[in-house]
């Protein structure tokens, strides 16, 4: 499944056409992807933890409300592109 949630966390940031996406948001766009399987916010995490350590995307914090927001980096969006 972590393949799956891979490929449908680069398809969701794409759509955010280089926009930040709120963590929230993504996971919930994620998790209407995946349907009908049901990942766990640990599921996607990992995930995501795993499209970053590729170089695919990028999370920031925001130190002062607490959020984290996501975008596909340059290499990101070309692998994006091919899906």
């Amino acid at each position: 499944m972590k393949e799956k949630l891979i490929r449908l966390i680069l398809l969701a940031l794409k759509t955010f056409d280089g926009e930040p996406a709120p963590e929230r948001a993504l996971f919930m766009h994620v998790k209407i992807g995946a349907a009908p399987e049901r990942p766990t916010d640990s599921d996607l995490r990992d995930a995501l933890g795993a499209v970053e350590s590729a170089g695919l995307a990028l999370g920031v914090t925001d130190d002062l409300l607490k959020t984290r927001t996501w975008t596909l980096t340059p290499m990101g969006t070309h692998r994006a592109r091919q899906l």
